[in-house]
């Protein structure tokens, strides 16, 4: 009446593999189930009277003060918000995953896209860089400037009768050019050589201006 798994031994009851091997053998089982649980020994473990213990209602109650829970006592850092999980089960997940969703636009209210990728399908970006260039470039839908005349020491012709703002203005200036030059020419003394190239270099300055 012994197995290796000790269940028989403890609990006096044949465990899963003495009843195979039981019935086995033979069909009696009865005589291998121990003493203790025959109707003979029920009855006489409660031959006796036994007395039932009262409940708690009928406890005495003691004079003394009741016992409080201790006080809260915080523990320096940040309290835990999760539980410190086992080391065989599985972290708990950070991301809800988005597989089986649909993507909806927010403008068009179509699906397949996003309001981000809205204006680059439906061809509105197109005019938005060409906008975005010209505020980078600072001039703001205006034509682009022609290029500044070639520098050289000798005055321009005179302006066309209808010239233009700022033909007008490069006008004026090679005006100014031409008077500053003259007047270097009347100061100078000694060489000559330096006045054309003094005048050339303040109309430079100028035209870069």
């Amino acid at each position: 009446m012994t197995c290796s798994c000790r269940y028989w031994q403890l609990s006096g009851l044949p465990c899963c593999h003495a009843i195979s091997s039981i019935y086995f053998r033979t069909n009696s089982l009865d005589q291998y189930i121990a003493d203790c649980y025959t109707v003979e020994n029920f009855q006489r473990t409660y031959t006796y009277c036994l007395h039932p213990v009262e409940g708690q209602k009928s406890w005495p109650i003691s004079d003394r003060p009741k016992l409080k829970a201790p006080g809260y006592i915080k523990m320096p850092g940040s309290p835990k918000t999760q539980r410190t999980r086992e080391t065989h089960e599985k972290p708990k997940a950070t991301k809800v995953s988005r597989v089986g969703s649909v993507m909806r636009c927010g403008k068009c209210k179509c699906t397949g896209h996003n309001r981000a990728s809205y204006d680059r399908r439906s061809g509105k970006n197109q005019s938005a860089g060409a906008a975005s260039d010209n505020f980078s470039s600072g001039n703001f839908g205006a034509a682009p400037s022609p290029a500044p005349a070639p520098t050289s020491s000798v005055p321009a012709a005179a302006p066309s009768p209808t010239p233009s703002t700022h033909e007008a203005s490069i006008s004026t200036k090679r005006k100014l050019s031409v008077t500053i030059g003259s007047q270097d020419s009347t100061r100078t003394t000694g060489s000559m050589s330096k006045v054309p190239c003094q005048t050339s270099f303040i109309y430079n300055l100028i035209v870069k201006c």
